[in-house]
């Protein structure tokens, strides 16, 4: 079985992301049609704001996951459908909507992966690829 979904992104080109740790959400950008660097090519990103790392893929929302367990189980609803079972079906999360929020920065160490912070951030900042700590 195989299924996608799609995440959305801002009319920038940014999908949110929530810290494991201190829950707040951030916005990774987008580049093409495959996320950026900090996606592709690193294990771990740090949060923005607590600056803690951790796995990269430990990143999505709460409606994220949601969104994903539901497709799954579709995926696997439908094929017991097909093999003549008798299922019944949850509704479906509400689709997944990316509004245009948060403030876009570049941290000095990797300017190329730009980060969007809620726009009442005050505190440093941490680069997603190394942590580094930098202030706007």
């Amino acid at each position: 079985m195989e299924g996608r979904v799609e995440i959305p992104r801002d009319d920038a080109g940014y999908i949110r992301r929530q810290c494991p740790r201190c829950e707040r959400a951030f916005k990774l950008l987008y580049q093409g049609d495959s996320e950026a660097a900090t996606q592709t090519q690193v294990l771990e990103l740090y949060c923005p704001y607590c600056g803690i790392p951790s796995p990269s893929d430990q990143f999505w929302t709460n409606e994220q996951v949601e969104t994903f367990q539901a497709a799954a189980g579709k995926l696997m609803l439908d094929d017991l459908k097909r093999r003549g079972f008798q299922v019944s079906v949850n509704p479906p999360p509400p689709p997944l909507y990316e509004p245009n929020d948060m403030t876009a920065v570049a941290s000095p160490c990797h300017a190329d992966e730009p980060v969007k912070i809620i726009d009442i951030w005050e505190a440093a900042i941490h680069c997603p690829v190394c942590g580094q700590g930098f202030t706007i």
